[in-house]
């Protein structure tokens, strides 16, 4: 894990274990950092503390030498790293600064790039909300387990940084154990490519080997002929397969969608996220080449079902009944793409299902008609029971769902006088 970037600085962290050896080494090679710590002031980077982890691997070799081998054990795919231009800037650089300025010069090239290697295949990214920060973790046993882009399990992190392994749905004696590394919604061309990125394998789990991606059609696009059918790859595990129309058997080139894809996902990513507006109008814009539940269209989903309620001037009480609707709408849709993406007790399902409940008793407060009234209510109460299942496990909604509960409670006696 990384330290703080100005642990130096502050009394409370001279005396820290975590961070004593890398000081010492660094300080006794006279580096020192440009940055210059004001107190009270958010953290800022310095391009040197990207080693940090790095150092305190290379460093158990002498402190700790049967932790040092079961790290140098872990997968590296470091002959397949070596051509990645990332590895191309970190043989100039970090080899530079680790044998130049720090003074390392016994450790061997290849022998601190394995190290690299070995944290990029195998470490987790822990996200800190308090710190507002992204850290990584390695953690040797959890990184055996298998991945798969439908997983039975998910995973945590508690205070003491300890990773914690949840099973989603009830797994069969003799099942495999997996996790994913990718995100749900993404198509099979941009999972397989990001795995084969960031983890160096090719993934061929049961929705990559699925040109139709479990009767989803997330990777497909509306075929620019017929307009009518879906275009999807005759080979998914085939990077160079074609793609086909499965109505009038019209062809593209596997690199045409690639580009196409890329363009549409790096325009998504343009777009302003901080009201639903330019995402109805990206759906809007895309409506006869993207169908509804191809990838860039459920990204886009996924992002209105949170704005929807909380972006400035759409907070849940300022919604428009048409606003509210789209809300509701768009949350059971990706609910009912959950159980194929993401089943069980997902926390992709959990917060779909916190949005919806809100939204619900929403719709509830501002019907007047009884009946309808009570069947949202009584359907709100139930997601919120299911809420509380999925998200046990996870302190910071407990909060949350305290506080929906209370209104939910208070909607419910509101309720009832009008029963009788």
């Amino acid at each position: 894990m990384l330290p703080r970037a100005f642990c130096v600085a502050e009394r409370e962290w001279e005396d820290s274990v975590h961070h004593k050896a890398e000081c010492q080494l660094m300080s006794g090679s006279n580096f020192q950092s440009k940055i210059n710590y004001v107190p009270g002031e958010d953290e800022r980077k310095e391009s040197a503390y990207c080693v940090i982890m790095l150092l305190r691997c290379m460093q158990l070799k002498a402190k700790d030498p049967e932790a040092f081998l079961k790290l140098y054990t872990l997968e590296d795919h470091l002959k397949e790293r070596l051509e990645t231009p990332l590895y191309q800037v970190l043989r100039a650089n970090l080899i530079t600064f680790i044998k130049t300025v720090l003074g390392m010069k016994d450790w061997l090239e290849m022998d601190i790039l394995r190290i690299a290697a070995i944290l990029d295949t195998n470490t987790f990214e822990v996200r800190q909300p308090r710190e507002r920060r992204k850290i990584r973790a390695l953690y040797p046993e959890a990184a055996m387990i298998s991945h798969d882009c439908v997983p039975n399990m998910r995973h945590r992190f508690d205070d003491d940084m300890n990773i914690v392994f949840l099973a989603k749905r009830k797994i069969a004696k003799g099942e495999i154990l997996s996790i994913s590394y990718t995100q749900p919604l993404r198509s099979t061309i941009q999972r397989r490519v990001h795995l084969r990125q960031a983890k160096c394998f090719d993934c061929s789990c049961a929705r990559c080997q699925d040109p139709e991606e479990l009767g989803s059609f997330a990777g497909a696009q509306t075929c620019l002929k017929c307009k009518a059918g879906k275009i999807i790859s005759l080979n998914p595990l085939l990077n160079s397969a074609p793609w086909k129309c499965q109505l009038c058997n019209y062809k593209r080139s596997a690199k045409e969608v690639v580009t196409s894809d890329a363009e549409l996902q790096q325009e998504l990513e343009s777009l302003d996220k901080t009201t639903p507006v330019a995402l109805e109008e990206f759906i809007y814009r895309h409506r006869a080449d993207l169908h509804e539940t191809n990838t860039h269209v459920l990204q886009a989903k996924y992002a209105l079902t949170q704005l929807y309620g909380s972006a400035p001037g759409f907070g849940m009480e300022e919604l428009s009944e048409e606003s509210l609707n789209r809300k509701v709408q768009l949350c059971e849709e990706l609910l009912n793409l959950a159980d194929i993406f993401d089943g069980g007790w997902s926390i992709f399902r959990g917060n779909l299902l916190i949005d919806m409940e809100e939204a619900l008793v929403t719709q509830a407060l501002r019907s007047k008609d009884p009946v309808e009234c009570e069947e949202k209510l009584r359907n709100a109460a139930e997601m919120l029971r299911e809420i509380r299942n999925i998200m046990k496990h996870e302190p910071e909604t407990q909060q949350l769902l305290l506080e929906r509960q209370v209104i939910l409670n208070s909607a419910l006696e509101r309720f009832e006088p009008l029963e009788n």
